[in-house]
């Protein structure tokens, strides 16, 4: 099992690197292979817990609409904050509504710049090694259920190479079980470290939309190309939300916290 989270966290990085280098769209890359995997869901009674912080926060949502950044008419993202039961745990779409993208399931919000763009569904497919029609919003719960991990949304910088994403590794896919914060930041740093050019810069914790992240920072410089990789992390029952921020290493980043106030 360890070794599937390896080869998975090895294939995000790898393709963040390239799309840092060379912004792409639509076009099958690297983290194809490693999330190409069928699983039958496990059938377990996980609590949702925020691992981070001890206790259950996770809110209770309903599926929303995923529209598309240049539709006007996709309804808010309510966010509301009672704890969902062991039924209604599933891992629903955040909503694009114009430069802002909403997740009732997080309870993050985050707002891109006019000059970057969110990549569509099909292109978030691709990445996945799924079909367009498992990004629907009925559908990608069980997609979630079954794959090491889904996008659900990414935004670009094409100009700079900037790259943000917000994706879920299913942990009971990936390990059997559901993990700490802790537990996957220790794991993240060693997997890293066994990786050749790759440097851990700096860690914290932050907050971003009043929820609370651990950050690591990480250098890496592969084929003559130099990378910053910015993971934010926090566990959320069996799924690890990640955020992933990557430019070229000589790239200045926007303020990441100010864009998820």
């Amino acid at each position: 099992m360890m070794k599937k989270i390896l080869a998975l966290l090895i294939a995000l990085l790898l393709v963040f690197s390239f799309a840092a280098c060379k912004p792409q769209t639509g076009n099958t890359d690297t983290t194809t292979e490693a999330h190409n995997h069928t699983h039958t869901q496990e059938e377990t009674t996980t609590a949702n817990t925020d691992a981070t912080q001890g206790n259950t926060n996770i809110p209770d949502t309903k599926p929303q609409t995923n529209d598309a950044p240049d539709k006007t008419d996709a309804p808010s993202a309510e966010v509301t904050t009672a704890p969902a039961t062991q039924t209604e745990y599933h891992l629903y779409r955040g909503v694009i509504k114009g430069n802002v993208y909403t997740s009732s399931f997080t309870g993050i919000k985050f707002t891109k710049p006019d000059n970057w763009k969110y990549l569509s569904d099909e292109e978030l497919s691709l990445k996945i090694g799924v079909d367009t029609m498992e990004m629907a919003d009925n559908i990608f719960p069980t997609t979630a259920d079954r794959v090491p991990a889904v996008y659900d949304m990414w935004a670009t910088d094409e100009k700079s190479g900037i790259n943000l994403s917000v994706a879920y590794e299913n942990m009971h896919v990936t390990a059997a079980g559901a993990m700490t914060t802790d537990e996957y930041m220790e794991m993240l740093e060693g997997a890293f470290q066994n990786t050749k050019g790759t440097t851990l810069l700096s860690k914290s914790t932050v907050d971003l939309s009043g929820k609370m992240y651990q950050k690591a920072v990480f250098k890496t410089e592969t084929g003559g190309t130099k990378t910053q990789s910015v993971y934010y992390l926090r566990a959320m029952g069996k799924f690890m939300n990640i955020i992933l921020v990557t430019a070229p290493a000589d790239t200045k980043l926007p303020d990441i916290n100010k864009m998820f106030g």
